[in-house]
């Protein structure tokens, strides 16, 4: 089961040495906003420029006051830049920031908000009663779409939530410098996620589907015919670390063992053609 696929570990090795380019920021030590610094009228703040340019891309705010705890982000003041968004859920009032995980890939799949449309919300504790994806959230990623001139990037700010909601960390932040490419989230380093947005947008097919995706303990492959029957599974360095065989239009798999993080499923058919995309485990 650890057989090595040439092909796809040549693609990796491509992508590693493309001009997409990470860049990061470590913040040391981290940022601390406790609400208590009441000098800029919206809470305590700190602007994130990505590419330090001095358009201050967003604004991260905590506000501590009257027994409400509010964590928060805005448009980055006093620059407001236009249509820059953040990876958020719109169907909640206010609109609900996603915690993403490490490798999570920070692209088109994100549902994004602009945060020129309003706060969108990390968390709110009033008198207790609380809401959002950050309650006490030690450690997680805000997903970013932003621009640079008229050009598209991707980028993640990691943070966290004190356990008893009165303050927000803002700990390191980064951003593909190619525009248009996405971005893993938690990655520091020149490795870019091409080789998946590629294999992605080019070779799944119509007539089999795989869900859910993202997935937690098992997937379940759908085919219009009975033609499909072989799914591999592959690490992002090619090595197989799941096989079966399928022998139904439906069939679910156990994916239980598999640790999170970004793999490509293949999903051949009697012929021997195979059909190519990204799955993504969390738990």
């Amino acid at each position: 089961m650890r057989k090595i696929y040439t092909l796809l570990a040549i693609i990796v090795a491509m992508t590693i040495n493309s001009n997409a380019q990470i860049i990061f920021k470590d913040i040391i030590p981290d940022i601390q906003l406790t609400g208590s610094v009441q000098s800029n009228p919206n809470g305590d703040t700190i602007v994130i420029d990505f590419n330090n340019d001095n358009q201050h891309d967003y604004e991260l705010a905590m506000v501590n006051t009257s027994g409400l705890k509010f964590a928060y982000i805005q448009s980055g003041q006093p620059s407001n830049p236009g249509n820059n968004s953040i990876a958020a859920v719109n169907t909640t009032t206010p609109r609900d920031i996603i915690a993403l995980k490490a490798n999570d890939t920070i692209f088109t799949n994100q549902p994004w908000e602009t945060v020129t449309g309003g706060n969108l919300e990390m968390m709110t504790d009033f008198m207790g009663t609380t809401a959002g994806q950050w309650i006490s959230l030690n450690d997680g990623y805000i997903g970013c779409k932003f621009f640079i001139g008229t050009a598209t990037h991707y980028g993640w700010i990691r943070a966290g939530i004190s356990a008893n909601n009165d303050t927000l960390y803002i700990k390191s932040y980064a951003y593909n410098s190619k525009p248009n490419e996405c971005i893993i989230a938690g990655n520091t380093t020149t490795t870019s996620c091409s080789m998946l947005t590629e294999i992605e947008k080019n070779l799944v097919s119509e007539e089999v589907k795989l869900y859910p995706n993202p997935a937690n303990s098992s997937i379940t492959v759908l085919s219009s015919s009975n033609n499909y029957n072989q799914i591999t599974i592959l690490d992002i360095l090619g090595n197989e670390v799941l096989a079966q065989s399928l022998h139904s239009a439906s069939t679910k798999i156990n994916t239980g063992s598999l640790p999170e993080g970004i793999y490509i499923y293949l999903i051949s058919n009697k012929e021997g053609k195979t059909t190519s995309g990204k799955l993504q485990i969390t738990r």
